[in-house]
């Protein structure tokens, strides 16, 4: 019973935020540590249920879209540090997982993302904000399945390619508060 008491409290400090994010060789560094890493231009989409866990911290959680030289279909979570202010900078992390549909460089269904970036969110009415980060994004299937005795013992077929992708990314969102 005395949970359903903390109910309204965190029903009145839920979000939800959408965003769209363009990925291009040109907005990020090529890896040194892994330069056979490939480059992509591609176009992400998310919408996210959100929590603030504090004034400064925010949890978020929801699926996602990426469509570039294939489609990878999946769910994400993500935390953001932030100051709280009307123009509030922040740093957020995204980790993610899909499914990899029709990706040239690699043969590989799974994939693992991860982003990690720095914005500023700009909050136009008491409910509405909108945001601009820049991100460094990665993906691949974090070497799960590129062992051929791993992929024989799950009943795949053998890898021949196992290509990672890195890239810059600028994103736009709105958050709507609950």
């Amino acid at each position: 019973m005395k949970s359903l008491l903390f109910l309204p409290l965190l029903l009145s400090s839920c979000y939800s935020i959408s965003e769209v994010g363009v990925l291009h060789p040109k907005l990020g560094l090529q890896s040194t540590l892994r330069p056979h890493l490939n480059t992509i231009n591609a176009l992400k989409t998310s919408t996210r249920l959100g929590v603030n866990l504090h004034p400064a911290v925010q949890f978020e959680a929801g699926p996602t879209t990426i469509r570039g030289n294939g489609e990878i279909y999946g769910v994400e979570t993500a935390v953001k540090i932030r100051y709280p202010s009307k123009i509030s900078p922040y740093m957020i992390g995204v980790f993610g997982v899909g499914t990899a549909q029709g990706w040239r460089g690699s043969d590989v269904r799974y994939t693992f993302t991860t982003e990690l970036g720095a914005g500023v969110s700009l909050r136009a009415t008491p409910r509405l904000a909108i945001s601009l980060d820049y991100r460094y994004f990665h993906h691949s299937n974090g070497m799960t399945f590129f062992g051929n005795a791993t992929r024989q013992f799950f009943g795949l077929p053998k890898a021949t390619k196992n290509t990672g992708h890195e890239n810059g990314a600028i994103f736009v969102g709105v958050q709507y508060d609950f």
